[in-house]
């Protein structure tokens, strides 16, 4: 007789898991921090015929890194989470607003983007600047988004030397509308 029928109400504890079916990274992590706190709970209920959960043993058998299920037993919170600078609803609000942007036909930018995100950061934690990679982390996770990448004018243009020749061309072109 095993020690699990002896003990019928710790058995349901155990994640289950379909072996027909190919889980991702994530997915293998969340079942071996179940089988960890399932082992657990049942070295609390019956210490006297289980010994403590075996990391290296658990993290084998779901292959997952043995330290990443070490940190995430220590910290239950996954870390894009802790990261990741709006909540998904000001990340909601801020798609419908670049949504409605896009629909007045105003692209959205890197001012603009930033700009809507800073306000809506701003009014949870005053201090806090949203990251250099923030933008590329936020259009990878919405495609939807259409991004309007503005070049800069080359400083060879923008300082022209022959002012006389656009200051002449632009003079030719307006008087010659005032005739028509």
């Amino acid at each position: 007789m095993s020690s699990l029928s002896l003990y019928p109400a710790v058995r349901n504890i155990f994640p289950e898991v379909d072996h027909t079916r190919v889980y991702t990274t994530a997915e293998k992590l969340d079942l071996a921090l179940s089988q960890y706190h399932a082992e657990l709970q049942q070295h609390h209920v019956y210490p006297e015929a289980n010994k403590k959960p075996v990391v290296l043993k658990i993290a084998r058998a779901y292959q997952v890194s043995e330290t990443t299920l070490r940190r995430r037993i220590k910290n239950p919170t996954p870390s894009i989470e802790r990261v990741q600078a709006l909540t998904p609803v000001e990340e909601t609000a801020l798609i419908d607003r670049l949504q409605f942007l896009d629909d007045c036909n105003i692209p959205a930018d890197r001012e603009t983007v930033y700009s809507l995100a800073h306000a809506l950061l701003h009014c949870r934690e005053p201090g806090r600047v949203l990251g250099q990679c923030w933008l590329d982390r936020f259009l990878n996770r919405h495609p939807e988004i259409k991004y309007a990448y503005v070049k800069t004018i080359s400083t060879s243009r923008a300082n022209a030397e022959s002012w006389d020749i656009m200051d002449d061309f632009f003079w030719k072109v307006s008087s010659d509308m005032i005739f028509y």
